[in-house]
């Protein structure tokens, strides 16, 4: 530790280091956010359904076949041949038209759940009880309707909800008829109920759960220029979504083979009109040409109408074994499959989530209260505001006795009042009989305390100390060590005595310790301050002790201390956590600057501060 040079740092400079020794003393803060976050993961992860990638693969097959009439010699008749688009047969399988056919080929419009502890899991495809619904009332519903059936001893207890409707029912038997506002509803029992089973039933507007449909299915290629698609969703019912995924397929594929069939007819609708007409147009030719066989005209026209006539007989023939031998435009590479690992939930990320927010969410508390807080927190924010040197750190005394150094205490106070004599002693250097002032900014910061301690301190090493109260106006010492104000400082500064016997009194608490109190309290302690009586006084004292404590007035609120350096050898200057405020580091810095206390240094008091010592760590 160097005492000679100031602590120069910026206070708003960042470091994961004094973050960690800043709030070590607060573990119990993170034990109990770690607690709360690692509960709440772990609640989740019991609550939240396990979801499996169900995916299914098929490839686009190269549309080089089709209806006959799309051949490049009739190119003509204004028909092309295109290839196919990947992007938009994903488009097509993602539509909301085929998942809306899907979603009611399967029927599975109405979802069926049974309670396995704190989470509904989904039954499909087999299914207890059926929900029976009102016509058309999937179509027409704005909302969702939630029905829970439960066992009770004179039936079943069924609750209804429909968006803010709600409402509880008792019935015999499933069989009955439930009457709601929104419609009657039957159920179909298919199997026993469990006895101590909660089911769920729930039944969506097609239009709602075909959205949702088509938002949970993901459409892709599998590859950049390649024709193999990928259908995929999650999924915590994965018989459903199998099912699902393999049905969307054979609806895209019939919907294709649909369209193939529609070409088909209309091309076939074409060719037999331009049959009908080519073969009008040839039996007049062949009229004609009855009545005038050397034509050679006719003949040219008869021969041309014969071949059209055969070619177009001949496309109505590949039409036909078109419409015959349709085929899908896809087909499966892999029908829909699970993953072996579940999606979702994300345990690692999870816990990994949980022990972020298990540190994060006290540190964002105790910065929100560091900012909303004016006073000094901690021993690193002081030395970062303060261009004095650091002497020591004074734990927070938890018990009612101001008295915290004895001979074999070694508490955490007692031990951090040996660090800060040592450190002292060094600064001290040898000087003889040297005087040490302890003051602070404003009363209650500990300066009396400290001052008293740092004195028996001194004393516990078998030498001749002197604790003078200097603090006219407020003084403690007396009422630390229980000692009356008949005697004191004043009357030898008021030119009353001139013996110090008369002012001296034992500490009562070590034999090496002598005190003297301040005495009545004046009206005049500058005056009395500033008299060359307390010269001598000081001088006498020097013959006679060892080491003279001076416990002086707070400099910020009177400026009586000042009057006292020219006296003083050293100066303590008490800091107190959580209550000096952090505006006070300005003055004491400006005290520093301008050398008006002689070799000040800084002294924290009621510290949080951890200290080691012998073999461990204390607190």
């Amino acid at each position: 530790m160097d005492n000679n040079k100031p602590n120069i740092s910026n206070p708003n400079s960042f470091s994961v280091r004094d973050m960690f020794f800043k709030y070590r003393s607060k573990w119990y803060w993170f034990a109990v956010s770690a607690v709360i976050c690692f509960g709440m993961a772990t609640l989740y992860l019991c609550v939240a359904s396990k979801k499996y990638k169900v995916e299914a693969t098929i490839l686009l097959r190269r549309d080089e076949s089709g209806p006959a009439l799309l051949d490049k010699s009739l190119i003509d008749l204004g028909m092309g041949v295109t290839n196919k688009d990947v992007e938009d047969e994903m488009q097509l399988l993602g539509s909301q038209t085929i998942i809306r056919n899907v979603i009611l080929d399967l029927n599975i419009q109405t979802e069926y759940f049974q309670n396995e502890g704190w989470r509904y899991v989904e039954l499909y495809p087999v299914i207890p009880v059926i929900l029976q619904v009102p016509a058309q009332f999937n179509d027409t519903a704005k909302y969702r309707v939630v029905f829970k059936i439960d066992r009770s001893e004179k039936g079943y207890s069924v609750r209804f909800k429909y968006d803010a409707i709600s409402g509880e029912y008792l019935l015999a038997s499933l069989s009955e008829s439930v009457r709601t506002p929104v419609g009657e509803f039957k159920f179909k029992q298919i199997l026993p109920l469990k006895g101590t089973t909660t089911y769920k039933i729930v039944s969506y507007p097609i239009r709602n759960l075909t959205e949702d449909y088509c938002e949970d299915i993901k459409v892709s290629v599998v590859l950049k220029r390649s024709n193999a698609i990928s259908i995929s969703t999650n999924s915590a019912c994965v018989k459903k979504s199998q099912a699902f995924l393999d049905r969307l397929i054979e609806r895209y594929n019939q919907h294709e083979v649909d369209d193939k069939n529609k070409l088909a007819k209309v091309t076939a609708s074409f060719i037999d009109v331009r049959l009908k007409l080519i073969s009008g147009e040839l039996q007049k030719v062949e009229t004609e040409l009855k009545n005038n066989k050397t034509n050679v005209d006719l003949l040219r026209q008869q021969q041309v109408k014969q071949k059209l006539y055969l070619f177009v007989l001949q496309k109505r023939e590949e039409n036909e074994l078109s419409m015959a031998t349709a085929i899908p435009t896809s087909k499966s590479i892999d029908n829909a499959f699970v993953s072996v690992e579940p999606v979702s939930p994300k345990v690692l990320l999870i816990l990994l989530l949980a022990l972020v927010l298990s540190l994060g969410i006290p540190i964002l508390i105790f910065y929100l209260m560091d900012a909303l807080n004016d006073k000094i927190v901690d021993k690193i924010e002081l030395q970062k505001l303060l261009r004095v040197p650091y002497l020591g750190s004074i734990a927070k005394n938890k018990d009612s006795d101001k008295i915290v150094m004895a001979d074999g205490m070694n508490t955490p106070v007692a031990e951090m009042f040996r660090s800060i004599r040592t450190h002292l002693q060094f600064t001290l250097g040898g000087a003889k009989s040297p005087v040490i002032l302890v003051t602070s900014t404003i009363a209650g910061e500990g300066k009396s305390f400290t001052a008293v301690n740092m004195a028996l301190s001194f004393a516990l090493m078998n030498k001749k100390v002197v604790l003078v109260d200097l603090d006219l106006r407020n003084p403690m010492v007396d009422e630390y060590l229980h000692l009356t104000k008949d005697k004191g400082v004043s009357l030898f500064l008021s030119d009353t005595t001139n013996d110090l016997s008369d002012i001296i009194v034992p500490s009562g608490i070590h034999s090496c310790l002598s005190i003297i109190p301040a005495g009545s309290v004046l009206s005049n302690p500058d005056e009395l301050l500033m008299s060359s009586r307390l010269d001598d006084l000081i001088g006498k004292l020097k013959e006679e002790f060892d080491y003279i404590i001076l416990d002086s007035a707070p400099v910020g609120v009177v400026a009586d201390t000042y009057l006292l350096n020219r006296l003083v050898d050293n100066c303590i200057y008490v800091v107190r956590q959580d209550f000096t405020p952090r505006e006070a580091c300005g003055l004491i810095n400006e005290i520093y600057a301008a050398n008006k206390l002689n070799k000040m240094s800084v002294v924290l008091n009621g510290s949080d501060e951890r200290i080691g010592f012998g073999y461990g760590m204390i607190c």
